[in-house]
């Protein structure tokens, strides 16, 4: 059985080599692959948020080895891949279940995530912080199929593992009831057929002392967004076709192909909506769109008291307390921005969970103390504020009234913005609050913050779990708080430059 071979392993070889994230980042494109080999030093580095995804997903990779109990862990047995390959085969006979068991075969390699020995064969397992099935999963579960039958094990299933969204926790969590095992063996075959045949034309790409001339496409995103694109996209302008919002990628790389990629260069009959073709005209005039009658249509279903809503939630695979699915948004902090009468001074008044408990109750009840029943209630992108007041609604009967008439009194700001009823060239298509704000207010934005938009206080709120230093622990939460207040201020702003431009 071939699991290890020392001169696969040797520096002069080692390049050539195909690890399984290899051969999907190969399949998505080859050029991407030479790069990963040969000018790894041009790879952009993940950022934030891609980082903590991926650690996220370790984390769930982790948990669910709890579905095995008594498995051997390979990754905690040796720290480099020699050392694996020889720990694996030391337990793969005497062991019912391996975690992170590690095999190669013809210079591929495949770290298991989970591997079970039944009295028909083995099971694999890959598990995946998703709750749907993505054509990805296939590619990835054929290599691995592939290189176990390759080193000789019979292969009775390979499953993915999923999370299962439908999952609701009452107590402890059920880990059966967590995940969903789709089974893939046969849907892999038309694949695995294919496999000795795509994996050498890999070989002969990282082997070539040229990067292959692959020109950019819709293969740059899927099913990844590639980290080569600075080398392979730097011939593109800023603005160009690619910056059209709302514009279908297969339409943008057509116009590309045509040879139109500057914004400016799109012709007016390009078959552009109304919204692209205020962008692409903003963008070559500098035009100012403004629909007067709109917005003062729009400024006459507010009434005071007015309050302006942010929340901020997070959301996590495995749910953290009694009544929550996987990935439900969990609301722990908010700001409020308020007026009672159209002549009052600007108040505030915000809210921010302890962490290590359940953030919904309290959170809960401060809304209600604190927005009256009969106030119209301002919030950017409502349809996530609304969520919040029925998901809260939802959780706790008792509040649930009260919670819904705050709920059917929300009005979303984002709508004239979405409608186009303003638009200026500093939108660039868009119109969320961070690009609606800098727009027409250029001297207040967010970057004299600490943390400066939501994926970032999710981390850093998530962060407070792990800390013990008081001090640290109270610099975070005023963090969080200045920028969810700059939301909720940044909404009074916004309104009041729609009502000078109504006039």
């Amino acid at each position: 059985m071939e699991l290890f071979n020392d001169a696969e392993f040797s520096p002069k070889t080692v390049r050539y080599n195909l690890s399984k994230s290899q051969y999907i980042k190969g399949m998505q494109c080859k050029k991407s692959l030479w790069f990963l080999k040969h000018r790894p030093e041009l790879r952009e580095k993940p950022d934030a948020l891609r980082q903590f995804l991926f650690g996220e997903g370790h984390k769930i990779g982790k948990y669910a080895q709890n579905l095995f109990p008594g498995g051997v862990d390979i990754s905690a047995l040796a720290e480099d891949i020699p050392g694996r390959l020889q720990k694996t085969q030391e337990h793969l006979h005497k062991t019912e279940t391996l975690f992170e068991a590690t095999f190669q075969y013809k210079s591929v390699l495949v770290m298991v995530d989970i591997l079970h020995k039944t009295p028909f064969g083995y099971e694999l397992y890959e598990v995946k912080s998703s709750t749907t099935e993505k054509p990805v999963f296939l590619q990835d579960i054929a290599l691995q199929i592939h290189v176990l039958e390759g080193c000789g094990l019979i292969i009775s299933e390979a499953f993915v593992t999923l999370i299962n969204s439908a999952y609701k926790r009452h107590g402890n969590i059920e880990i059966e009831h967590l995940f969903k095992h789709n089974p893939l063996y046969e849907k892999t075959a038309p694949i695995r057929q294919n496999l000795p045949e795509i994996l050498e034309d890999l070989r002969k790409t990282i082997k070539h002392p040229n990067a292959p001339s692959i020109e950019i496409g819709p293969h740059c995103f899927h099913p990844y967004d590639c980290d080569f694109m600075a080398q392979c996209w730097s011939h593109i302008p800023k603005p160009s076709v690619f910056d059209i919002s709302g514009l279908k990628l297969d339409k943008k790389f057509e116009l590309y192909r045509k040879g139109i990629i500057k914004m400016t260069d799109i012709p007016e009959y390009s078959g552009l909506n109304v919204k692209q073709r205020h962008q692409l005209n903003a963008e070559k005039t500098n035009q100012v769109f403004l629909n007067k009658k709109a917005i003062n249509t729009f400024l006459k279903t507010l009434h005071y008291p007015l309050y302006f809503l942010d929340f901020e939630a997070f959301q996590q695979a495995i749910p953290p307390y009694d009544g929550l699915s996987p990935f439900q948004q969990i609301a722990f902090q908010y700001s409020l921005h308020y007026l009672d009468s159209p002549t009052s001074e600007l108040q505030h008044y915000d809210f921010i969970a302890e962490p290590h408990r359940d953030p919904r109750p309290l959170l809960a009840q401060e809304l209600i103390k604190h927005i009256p029943e009969n106030a119209c209630i301002m919030a950017y992108n409502s349809s996530f504020e609304k969520l919040v007041f029925a998901q809260l609604a939802s959780a706790f009967p008792d509040l649930a009234k009260e919670l819904m008439k705050r709920h059917s009194n929300i009005i979303d700001l984002m709508v004239p913005f979405q409608r186009h009823d303003l638009y200026t060239k500093d939108m660039h298509g868009r119109f969320t609050i961070k690009t609606v704000l800098p727009a027409l207010i250029p001297e207040l934005s967010y970057s004299d913050l600490a943390i400066q938009d939501g994926q970032s206080a999710v981390r850093a709120y998530l962060k407070l779990l792990d800390i013990s230093d008081e001090t640290e622990k109270e610099v975070i939460k005023n963090n969080l708080k200045a920028y969810c207040k700059r939301d909720t201020f940044a909404m009074v702003k916004v309104l009041e430059v729609l009502k000078e431009l109504a006039h």
